[in-house]
C-alpha cells in the first residue's frame, strides 16, 4: 500500500510542479552524491522466530547522479546496496537478506536546501544462508520504490553535506525498510 502511495505522490508532484525557468541566465549542474548510514527493516517476517536471533538493525549505502537545472524538479539515476536483516540460529548457522537497487530518481526542491526525492526501478534481492561448511545464495529481481526527504547544506562551491530520511520497498517478498543516511554531494559540472 505504501508503495502505491509513493507512486501516486510522485505523479502528483511531477504534474503539479512549475518547471519553467525564473530567468534566462539559468545554470545547470550535474551532481554526484554518495550516502550511507543506519537502516531498520520494518517488513513482516514469515519465518518462525523461536531459537533465532533476528537483527533488523543494518546499514545501507548508495550513489546518485543528478542533473539539476535551476528549477524545482531534478532527475537522475541511483544505485546502492542495503542489508534488510540478518538471522543467527545459534550453532546451526546464519543468514542475511540484502539487495542492490537501481532507480530512476526525481527530486523536487521544497525549501532552500530541503528536497523530496522519489525513485522507482528494480532491485536484485539476495538471500545468503551460511551453514555448517556450506553457503547457499539465492537471488531474484523485484520492483523497487524509494521515497526520501533530504537536507543539504553547501560547505564550499563544489561540496554540500547533509542528511536523508528514506523509505525503501521491494515488492517481490514485501521487503521494507527505513533509513537515516549522511550525504555528501560534489558538483561535477556546471554550465
Amino acid at each position: 500500500m505504501i508503495a502505491y502511495l509513493l507512486i501516486i505522490s510522485s505523479v502528483i508532484i511531477c504534474l503539479g510542479t512549475d518547471v519553467s525557468a525564473q530567468n534566462t541566465d539559468t545554470l545547470y549542474s550535474l551532481n554526484a552524491t554518495i550516502g550511507g548510514g543506519y537502516s531498520l527493516d520494518i517488513s513482516e517476517l514469515a519465518a518462525p522466530t523461536t531459537g533465532l536471533e533476528i537483527n533488523r538493525n543494518q546499514y545501507s549505502v548508495f550513489a546518485r547522479l543528478m542533473w539539476q537545472p535551476e528549477h524545482l524538479l531534478s532527475g537522475g539515476i541511483e544505485g546502492g546496496y542495503t542489508v534488510f536483516y540478518s538471522v543467527n540460529a545459534q550453532d546451526r548457522g546464519s543468514a542475511y537478506r540484502s539487495a542492490v537497487p537501481f532507480y530512476l530518481v526525481l527530486s523536487m526542491k521544497i525549501l532552500d536546501g530541503l528536497s523530496a526525492t522519489t525513485g522507482f526501478g528494480v532491485g536484485i534481492a539476495s538471500s545468503t544462508v551460511i551453514g555448517i561448511g556450506e553457503t547457499i545464495n539465492s537471488s531474484s529481481v523485484s520492483f523497487a520504490l524509494m521515497g526520501a526527504i533530504q537536507y543539504l547544506k553547501p560547505i564550499s562551491d563544489k561540496f554540500s553535506l547533509g542528511g536523508e530520511a528514506r523509505y525503501t520497498s521491494l515488492d517481490l517478498y514485501d521487503d521494507e525498510l527505513i533509513s537515516l543516511s549522511i550525504l555528501i554531494t560534489y558538483k561535477l559540472l556546471e554550465y
